[in-house]
């Protein structure tokens, strides 16, 4: 994704404790315990489909 890894690093920081979901409930299928979200399976092919994609 090109993400530098002080980028990733400041997301991390502001992780709460909390955990989210991407999409909702519905569309968010993978649990990612790094970032204590839920997310689409796919959610790379999000990235394969351009700009504007709304998740």
């Amino acid at each position: 994704m090109k993400l530098s890894d002080d980028f990733l690093r400041f997301c991390k920081s502001k992780i709460g404790k909390s955990i989210r979901y991407l999409t909702g409930k519905e569309g968010s299928n993978s649990y990612f315990k790094k970032w204590q979200l839920y997310a689409p399976t796919n959610i790379l092919s999000f990235l394969e489909q351009g700009e504007g994609v709304n998740v």
